[in-house]
């Protein structure tokens, strides 16, 4: 049974129970972790081509209305790039081949909507660091952002899909990639909020997984640390499946047909977890 049959009916099992009416936390600014206060939501501007952004310093700095996906797509020599406060749209696909710097100006502030076949994607050697945006996948990319080879540090971010996207926010990809992700959100994807897969490696602390319709998802040889989280209101809140082997524990995982699902071919530790109104709190299915 291929990969996608066999998610289907690990999905199909755990949605045979009913949900629980437990209120998921909304992802709102004063509900993040990091506890900021309310903001205004970000404004679009249409991109006007041929207007160009600012380079200082080795910092790339963007603002709505310039030509920002033009600017993307060239091989500027930055270390960094800042988006200042807006809503900006990219139809991609965009690959960062080398370690960058994106730094928003909050979730709240800077929001990206990808809406191509493909979404931004970073592929190299070396440290990449992404802070205060929201990811937003309005296409038919299989995630808004992909890590396919790097080491990477998330912070204050979101990562959400429009309603008409069935997809995922976020996709950790390839032996020896490493996503290292502290104080962000995950939520409201037609279908996973994040996806661990082909050996990479996620350490996720102190975010909010919600109403997705896997929360979490490891395959094939993934692992890593979930720790510390609240996930709440996903169809099933993590999936184990394959020969995955993550650590999972002091999370708060409630309001979820199957809280954690696990393949018998996968090998995860599960610690002490706070479980509290799903239909099951651990469900064990053979990929049979």
């Amino acid at each position: 049974m291929n990969r996608t049959a066999l998610m289907i009916v690990f999905l199909l099992v755990s949605s045979l129970a009913c949900r629980t009416t437990v209120p998921v936390p909304d992802p709102n600014p004063a509900t993040l972790p990091e506890g900021e206060a309310p903001q205004e939501a970000a404004t679009s501007i249409p991109a006007t081509p041929g207007v160009f952004p600012t380079v200082v310093n080795n910092t790339l700095y963007l603002s709505p209305g310039e030509d920002v996906e033009y600017a993307l797509l060239q091989s500027m020599p930055v270390e960094a790039i800042h988006f200042e406060p807006g809503a900006y749209t990219i139809a991609g696909p965009i690959v960062f081949a080398k370690p960058v710097s994106l730094v928003g100006s909050g979730k709240d502030h800077t929001v990206i909507t990808v809406t191509g076949v493909q979404g931004i994607a970073f592929e190299g050697q070396g440290e990449f660091r992404i802070d205060g945006i929201t990811f937003n996948n309005a296409g038919q990319g299989r995630a808004a952002v992909e890590f396919r080879q790097g080491q990477f540090s998330v912070s204050s971010c979101r990562f959400t899909s429009t309603p008409e996207s069935q997809n995922s926010g976020l996709l950790v990809s390839g032996l020896g990639t490493r996503a290292n992700i502290n104080s962000s959100f995950f939520d409201q994807n037609g279908m996973g909020g994040i996806y661990v897969e082909k050996g990479a490696n996620l350490t996720l602390e102190n975010s909010l997984v919600a109403s997705n319709i896997s929360g979490i998802a490891f395959f094939d040889t993934a692992s890593g640390t979930v720790t510390g989280n609240t996930i709440a209101g996903n169809q099933t809140g993590i999936l184990v499946m394959e020969q995955s082997t993550p650590v999972i524990e002091y999370n708060e995982i409630y309001n979820s047909a199957t809280g954690i699902l696990v393949s018998t071919t996968a090998s995860p530790r599960l610690g002490e977890n706070n479980f509290h109104d799903n239909h099951k709190d651990t469900l064990s299915m053979s990929p049979e």
